[in-house]
């Protein structure tokens, strides 16, 4: 599930990405710090996995702050 905003009068812009498993929360993208979440330690595979390659963050925040915006 994702979501993305531009806010009134500064023009900054905010979203959010995250990924549930199961009907349960699973991983979500920290966009600030372009790092990933991990709702349980279930998770911790794919966030170690997903921070060690920095595209996968920097594509989601890109996409959040320029494509979904438009």
């Amino acid at each position: 599930m994702y979501g993305c905003d531009l806010r009134g009068g500064d023009g900054s812009k905010g979203g959010f990405f995250q990924y549930a498993y199961d009907g349960r929360d699973f991983v979500s993208l920290d966009k600030d710090r372009e790092t990933w979440v991990a709702a349980d330690d279930g998770a911790q595979v794919t966030k170690r996995k997903w921070d060690g390659d920095k595209s996968i963050a920097q594509t989601y925040r890109a996409y959040l702050e320029v494509t979904c915006i438009e």
